[in-house]
């Protein structure tokens, strides 16, 4: 119950005529609009006072009930902030942990990976017309198809980098069909190494 003596919020501006209206439980919970349990669980936490059971003073009354819906907006506030900061803490500890299991890799290591493979991949295709014949004008047909091959490939690497940087799905990145004709009469050979229009 509330304390003997103390003064209700803004109880110096009530009117008399309406400081002494005394109201049923219903008609009091109508009034604030709120339930008429939620109104019982005010006066139990001694944050309405009512002069006898199921009867109301209105002047002490409207100020209780608009200070404790304050105070409960207040709590609402805080506890919405308090889960903010929680939510933030553990996108953080999550983070964390990923990149300490190496789930997750800064895009820095990625892209090195990516130009690491893909030299590799340059420095085998360049030996690969010595290897296949000692025919000097097939040595350079082969040579002008794995140089067409190395430019699609270099061309998908900055896509590739440019998809990463914009945290998009590689898979898109390298979906466009523009990696031109593979000759003679084959299909074209898609951006994901395929002929084009296959699964």
């Amino acid at each position: 119950m509330a304390k003997s003596g103390k003064k209700d919020p803004n109880s110096s501006d009530i009117p008399a005529k309406l400081a002494g209206i005394e109201l049923t439980t219903p008609e009091a919970a109508a009034l604030c609009g709120i339930s008429r349990q939620r109104l019982e669980t005010f006066v139990k936490e001694g944050a309405v006072t009512r002069k006898a059971p199921n009867s109301y003073a209105l002047g002490e009354l409207v100020p209780q009930v608009m200070a404790r819906l304050r105070a409960d907006r207040r709590s609402s506030s805080q506890s919405q902030a308090d889960n903010r900061v929680r939510q933030a803490r553990a996108a953080q500890i999550e983070l964390a942990t990923a990149m300490k299991a190496r789930e997750l890799i800064p895009l820095t290591d990625a892209a090195a990976a990516i130009d690491a493979i893909c030299g590799v991949v340059r420095t085998e295709a360049a030996g690969i017309a010595p290897r296949c014949t000692r025919d000097v004008g097939l040595r350079r047909t082969i040579e002008t198809e794995v140089n067409d091959s190395l430019t699609r490939i270099a061309r998908r690497q900055r896509q590739i980098g440019h998809a990463l940087r914009q945290g998009r799905d590689l898979v898109d990145a390298v979906a466009s069909n523009d990696s031109g004709p593979m000759g003679n009469a084959e299909p074209d050979l898609s951006g994901m190494g395929r002929p084009a229009g296959t699964a």
